[in-house]
């Protein structure tokens, strides 16, 4: 049997395992075959973490928001140099954005502004939790994780996209203009030299 403690860590493990198999598989293309796959860990990783929030939450904090407060101040003194106990309102946010996520997932496909805006916070969020507010292996493994997914992600985009390479614009410069388009058939039409 598992102490509070080992609870705590563990729980946290397992959402941050999810959470980056799920970004992993959601990096392709969100109507694919792995979109149902990126969900089931993405919903996992929520579970485990609020398995997490309430371990915390019984164990550590005996379910007291000020001592939890407070812990986020003695922390953010140790690592940072100032305190910062309001801190805890933004895992409170993270924690409800990921319940809420996690829910649209299965109703939504796609990228929308939003869900992007709700990911870089999670992102920053979890990369603060997972390697600057932790040492040793924790912090190795989730640099790992972050620059594993960020390979990933600039293989998908070079996969989309083709080569970065600024020079490997078109030798005909008109080709590389924009067409115009006529608003009242969206019709692209030719760009028209004056």
């Amino acid at each position: 049997m598992l102490d509070g403690d080992e609870l705590i860590r563990w729980t946290v493990r397992f959402a941050l395992l999810f959470y980056v198999a799920a970004i992993a598989l959601g990096i392709g293309d969100p109507g694919s075959r792995w979109r149902t796959a990126a969900n089931v860990a993405w919903t996992l990783g929520c579970l485990c973490f609020l398995g997490h929030v309430a371990a915390a939450m019984q164990f550590y904090h005996h379910w007291s928001h000020a001592h939890a407060f407070a812990d986020t101040a003695v922390q953010t003194q140790s690592q940072l140099g100032w305190s910062f106990g309001y801190g805890i309102y933004f895992s409170y946010l993270f924690t409800l954005l990921w319940v809420v996520d996690a829910a649209w997932s299965w109703r939504a496909a796609g990228r929308s502004p939003m869900r992007m805006a709700i990911h870089a916070y999670m992102f920053f969020i979890a990369l603060n939790g997972a390697i600057v507010f932790h040492s040793g292996p924790t912090r190795w493994l989730g640099a790992i994780a972050c620059l594993g997914l960020g390979v990933l992600l600039l293989v998908r985009w070079r996969s989309a996209h083709g080569s970065f390479s600024v020079d490997s614009a078109p030798a005909d410069s008109s080709a590389s203009e924009p067409a115009t388009v006529d608003s009242a058939n969206l019709e692209p039409s030719p760009r028209v030299e004056n």
